[in-house]
């Protein structure tokens, strides 16, 4: 499932509103069709994800299938990532420069194993950044065939095996995982990972 930006629209009593286009496997819409169970359940989801992503309420908010129409305004292009784990390159030797800009502190998740030590930094410093630079250091790691990543829209997940590291942490920007990059240093046991940012879409 693909949650889109919200876009504003006009209803049928020529009242504004926001639409948010939700994306899902055909497959799985197909089946839905014809079962309301799944169908009410999906719509629940939908409301929950939407809810969690864009910080609203909609615990009360009732909802209705519409039988005349399929979407409001028009359907926007979205992406929907194929590869959940980014590939890690190793890099035998390479600096990299930290810029002068805005470094965020996300909330880390507790674990057993430890928590590396990382630093985030969004690029360049201005009210909306184009990408996130994270280093995180792993000093026990040898290299990163022992290290699972896993880049959300908002969320970044590090597993070093076995059980040495554990990061969860979530960002306050959009990223776009598939286009992502993450390199491991040997020498330095850091692992640098390139986030671009998506922009923020413009409402009338």
């Amino acid at each position: 499932m693909s949650l889109g930006e919200p876009h504003a629209e006009v209803d049928k009593s020529g009242n504004g509103c926001t639409a948010y286009d939700v994306t899902i496997n055909t497959s799985f819409f197909n089946k839905m069709e014809n079962n309301q169970f799944l169908k009410e359940f999906f719509v629940t989801i939908a409301l929950e994800g939407l809810s969690e992503k864009y910080k609203m309420d909609v615990s009360n908010q009732e909802w209705r299938i519409l039988r005349n129409r399929k979407f409001m305004g028009s359907i926007s292009e979205q992406t929907i990532r194929t590869k959940s784990k980014p590939i890690i390159q190793e890099m035998e030797s390479s600096h990299i420069k930290e810029k002068t800009s805005d470094v965020l502190q996300p909330s880390v998740s507790q674990s057993s194993a430890i928590v590396p030590e990382f630093t985030i930094i969004a690029e360049p410093s201005l009210s909306h950044p184009e990408r996130l630079l994270a280093k995180i250091c792993l000093p026990k790691m040898v290299s990163a065939r022992s290290l699972e990543l896993d880049l959300g829209e908002d969320r970044i997940v590090l597993q070093g095996q076995p059980n040495l590291y554990h990061l969860d942490i979530f960002v306050p920007y959009s990223i776009i995982p598939e286009e992502s990059k993450a390199q491991f240093h040997r020498a330095t046991k850091i692992l640098t990972v390139l986030m671009p940012i998506q922009h923020p879409l413009q409402l009338p």
